[in-house]
């Protein structure tokens, strides 16, 4: 009897898991259609410009993505916000649903702006990496 509460156990272990796993793919789904600035996303979801997006504030800005259901078990809502605020606790590893800037950042960030656009800066004309690796494989082929 005990094996069987054991693996009851692990199927909704992994059932939770796959639920937060969907709802996390769907802000990060959304926000990369919708945004190519981490700072205007922020700014844009933090609605009362207190420097921090509250779990209300995400609730807010996915709701019309829900339309998808969230949960696949029967009877359930589209959208679990008790799943969600847990999903922020995790993920900014604070005791709060408040997201402050740096959290977003390190959380939902890449997902925004793929690390690929901070290898050199917007606002200058020269890329020294990209120069450097130029000369390192442009060289050898030039001399022979």
């Amino acid at each position: 009897m005990e094996g069987m509460s054991h693996c009851s156990l692990n199927t909704k272990s992994r059932l939770f898991k796959q639920r937060l796993t969907k709802m996390e793919n769907l802000i990060k789904v959304k926000l990369h259609s919708n945004y190519t600035n981490v700072r205007k996303a922020f700014l844009d979801l933090d609605a009362d410009q207190d420097g921090y997006i509250l779990a209300e504030d995400i609730a807010k800005y996915i709701k019309n993505a829900t339309s998808t259901s969230m949960d696949s078990e029967p009877g359930s809502a589209g959208f679990n916000f008790t799943l969600l605020e847990l999903l922020i606790k995790i993920r900014c590893n604070n005791k709060s649903t408040k997201i402050n800037y740096n959290d977003f950042c390190t959380w939902l960030g890449n997902s925004i702006e793929p690390v690929e656009a901070f290898y050199f800066r917007h606002d200058s004309n020269k890329n020294p990496q990209y120069d450097l690796n130029m000369k390192k494989s442009v060289e050898p082929s030039l001399k022979t």
